[in-house]
């Protein structure tokens, strides 16, 4: 949803003019937004009718080839729906819907949709879109059967309930603002709600504080109740949400702020995180371990507990001394960076050492995407000159470069004016390779930023050094940082710049 909340994003079906708009079209939007509009015609529709569709599709067409249409019209048949005006509104047009509730009444709510833009800019008339958004609603933990929002505005009789949840679920790629009421409500409720809809909660307060549609403040009031959150689809919500404020506060705010803000996450963090512990149990299931991942990179990335660092140095050491048991795969990558994070020459070495001996591509990568978080610049210049050194694989070498550009706001600054200088280096290397490894390079080069200054100097680089191959890339990654800039802007006018807002919540 990131990138198809942009102006320079494309709708799911797009016509191809020349070869090169293949590789081009088919990203994140083609795919995730793909599975995600078919999820929702699986809501919609229900199993059944979505089932016998696809068999209808499957055994009508087999040894043939298909358009978009023809899966439509089976399901259209199967369940007696138009699918076809549904699902057109969501694969031949750009963007997903904003549905705010305009009035709340307690009896009746007015929903009211228009395209959600993540720097929140203003829609004119002749942009607006209208989806058919199947609403799925829940009063206060009862589900309703999907009602079909065909206009811009709707009004919807609402039983009595402790809360409401608009897209419960989470079927449908859409963003819900809520009046300041209702929000008070949920947030009382937050343990009463589904997983998908505290993630969900989660996901939309950060995308509308980025719009400027929420405060920041809001945001991070509202993470401040999960401090007893067991779940880890919640956590990986929580964390995508830190990590897009991280970038943003390490740029904008003091030091001093900022180091606030990582307290906050290493006291949200601690209760959960010693809970799972370090240790693989034997109860343990998929999610278990992901959320045991997911605790140990958020300890890595914002935590300078003692405990944690002298653990990680534990295993890490082990490690190298041929004992890889305590080291798994799924927690090598925070264990490295905390290591280089809190070490110098001798831990960086060490690394390098492990790259060059691994035997497998997972191995090396565990180091290419740790490897800039080495807290000395003189070491993170020295993976600037690795990368395009020739050590590394083509399809790796924006790996370490990604790793430096994150680790710092100086850092992302230096590697910005490394990726200049060897600009005719890098293109040389990745010219003849896929577009997507360039498009990589111009991303992680540059999404660091977050002023309208550094943006413009971005613009003005590749007006100089046009990549034909590479131009929804480059429009892209100068919206996100225009969207970055605006978002800080507003950041600074909230209570988040001050060190006492942390220590209240």
């Amino acid at each position: 949803m990131r990138l198809d909340s942009l102006r320079s994003s494309h709708p799911i079906q797009v016509p191809i003019h020349h070869a090169e708009e293949v590789e081009e079209v088919f990203d994140a939007i083609s795919y995730c937004k793909g599975a995600s509009v078919i999820k929702m015609a699986h809501a919609y529709l229900g199993a059944e009718a979505f089932q016998k569709g696809l068999q209808k599709y499957m055994q009508k067409h087999k040894y043939s080839n298909t358009e978009t249409n023809d899966l439509w019209a089976a399901w259209s048949e199967a369940s007696g729906q138009p699918v076809n005006s549904l699902m057109a509104s969501w694969t031949e047009q750009m963007g997903f819907p904003l549905v705010t509730v305009k009035s709340f009444t307690g009896s009746e709510m007015e929903l009211e949709q228009t395209w959600f833009l993540a720097d929140g800019s203003e829609v004119k008339p002749e942009e607006e879109k209208v989806w058919k958004i199947p609403l799925i609603l829940s009063y206060g933990g009862q589900k309703t059967k999907p009602t079909l929002m065909e206009g811009k505005t709707q009004k919807i009789a609402t039983p009595a309930a402790d809360y409401v949840v608009i897209n419960a679920g989470r079927d449908v790629p859409m963003r819900v603002l809520y009046t300041p009421e209702m929000y008070a409500k949920l947030g009382a409720s937050i343990g009463k709600l589904e997983v998908s809809d505290r993630a969900g909660l989660v996901l939309d307060s950060f995308a509308l504080a980025k719009a400027g549609k929420l405060g920041a403040d809001s945001v991070f009031r509202l993470i401040a109740s999960f401090k007893q959150e067991k779940s880890y689809i919640v956590w990986d919500a929580i964390s995508q949400v830190l990590n897009g404020f991280d970038g943003v506060l390490m740029a904008g705010v003091t030091d001093a702020v900022y180091q606030a803000f990582k307290s906050f996450v290493g006291k949200l963090i601690a209760e959960p995180a010693k809970q799972v512990g370090w240790e693989k149990k034997s109860s343990d299931g998929h999610l278990d371990g992901l959320m045991r991942e997911t605790m140990i990179s958020l300890q890595a990335k914002y935590s300078t507990e003692a405990d944690a660092v002298a653990e990680a140095r534990r295993r890490f050491e082990a490690f190298l001394a041929g004992d890889s048991s305590l080291l798994p795969d799924d927690i090598k990558e925070p264990v490295f960076k905390m290591v280089l994070k809190t070490g110098g020459q001798k831990e960086y070495k060490a690394l390098r050492e492990v790259q060059a001996k691994a035997e497998t591509n997972i191995e090396k990568k565990h180091v290419y995407v740790t490897i800039g978080q080495t807290a000395e610049m003189s070491l993170k210049k020295d993976v600037l000159e690795w990368v395009v050194s020739g050590d590394i694989k083509i399809q790796d070498f924006f790996y370490p470069l990604g790793s430096v550009a994150s680790s710092s706001k100086e850092a992302a600054a230096m590697t910005w004016e490394f990726y200049k200088a060897n600009f005719d280096k890098i293109w040389s290397m990745c010219k003849t390779a896929s577009p997507s490894l360039m498009d990589a390079m111009i991303t992680l080069s540059a999404r660091s930023f977050c002023t309208s200054e550094a943006a413009a100097e971005v613009e003005k680089f590749y007006e100089e050094h046009p990549l034909k191959q590479n131009q929804r890339t480059i429009k892209q990654t100068l919206e996100g940082m225009k969207t970055n800039a605006a978002f800080l802007e507003r950041i600074l006018k909230t209570p988040v710049v001050q060190e006492s807002f942390w220590q209240g919540l």
